[in-house]
């Protein structure tokens, strides 16, 4: 019965000029299934980012309204850590170039006014990839961007430790200030 199976099996695949769908070794079944890992793992990925910009929303309510842009930002800021490399919003036709994320951009993030809900906009940083996006191995191109993506991320890194080196400063100074008048004024 199987030897029956198994030929029909491969007259059909002659048949058609589709690829045929079961591995002929050992080998090819391994990198069929790694491959299918990958680009379920990179899909799952994409599923968790999208589902977390939308608990953003929800957080943000909790916050009392003055202080929602702000909250943004931090939270804009802590996907940022988080970003996984070589990810994109299919917002246009699949045969379009593929854009890979490269962060949110926090600092012109925006919380629409609403009172009950928390409306936000948010702009992405984007490298324009050569494929399209209905490419089969998009989750391997996403993934090359690493060294790329890398050299950003240490760049951002650095701006941030600098800006807080910067505020650290400031507020230094400020205390310093704060601590001449004081003791100018105890002295006259």
């Amino acid at each position: 019965v199987g030897g029956g199976c198994e030929r029909g099996l491969e007259r059909a695949q002659s048949a058609s000029s589709l690829p045929p769908m079961i591995p002929s070794s050992l080998n090819e079944s391994l990198e069929f299934a790694l491959s299918k890992m990958d680009r379920c793992e990179y899909f799952n990925k994409l599923l968790d980012f999208v589902e977390e910009l939308g608990r953003i929303s929800d957080r943000l309510r909790a916050h009392p309204i003055n202080e929602r842009q702000e909250g943004l930002r931090k939270e804009i800021r802590d996907i940022n850590t988080r970003l996984p490399i070589g990810l994109y919003l299919p917002l246009w036709p699949a045969s379009r170039k593929h854009y890979c994320i490269v962060r949110l951009a926090a600092d012109d993030s925006l919380v629409l006014k609403s009172r009950e809900r928390v409306p936000y906009i948010v702009y992405f940083e984007l490298i324009e990839g050569s494929a399209s996006c209905s490419s089969e191995d998009l989750h391997e191109i996403a993934s090359s961007y690493s060294p790329m993506l890398d050299e950003v991320s240490r760049r951002e890194s650095e701006r941030v430790a600098g800006e807080e080196a910067d505020a650290r400063t400031a507020h230094e100074v400020a205390e310093a200030a704060a601590e001449a008048a004081g003791g100018a004024g105890a002295d006259g």
